[in-house]
Formats: C-alpha cells, structure tokens, sequence
C-alpha cells in the first residue's frame, strides 16, 4: 500500500529528525496530523515502535485492538521492545505493550 510507505516515510523524516528546538516540543505532538494523512477506515489504528524517549518507528495499520495485540506479540518474538497502538479516530495512544525483562 503505497500511503503507508509514503506515510512511513513522513513520520521518520518529521517526527524522528532532529528538529532545532524539539526539546521544547514532544515529537508526540506532531504525531496525530502525520498518521491523519493515510488514515482509512479499514486500518483506523497504527502500530509503532519505541525507538527512544522521545521517538517512534511506523510499523503498520490494522483494523481492530485485537488485532493490534496479536500482531505486536508476533513484532516482540522477532523485535524485542516497547510498542503502542496510536488510534487514528481519538488521535490518542491507546495500547502500551512492553516485552517483561527475564
């Protein structure tokens, strides 16, 4: 799906960049009005992986939080890591899922 490389690609160059000043501003902020772009009803939630304190990786859309739970526990046996679920509709992070340390 073409908007979702597109969208990908708008995400790490805006929000990932070092930006004069983004100390000042959370990345988050601009996060809702990138995502918005390729929002579609068939996929209205956004996986995304924590990169750092402050920075998130675009992994894929999916349709529903059940979904979104099983894919991210699928992303955690290849990638380790802390992953959110970003809601297109609320514009809000909706699901935190973080692999337990043994």
């Amino acid at each position: 799906m073409h908007y979702e490389r597109q969208r990908d690609k708008e995400f790490t160059s805006h929000v990932c960049a070092e930006h004069p000043g983004s100390r000042k501003k959370s990345p988050l902020a601009k996060l809702p009005a990138l995502l918005q772009r390729g929002a579609t009803m068939e996929s209205p939630f956004d996986i995304l992986k924590k990169i750092d304190a402050v920075n998130f990786e675009w992994v894929e859309a999916v349709r529903d939080l059940q979904t979104a739970e099983a894919r991210i526990q699928e992303l955690q046996a290849r990638s380790p890591g802390e992953y959110v679920v970003f809601s297109q509709r609320t514009q809000q992070i909706v699901g935190r899922f973080n692999l337990p340390r043994s």
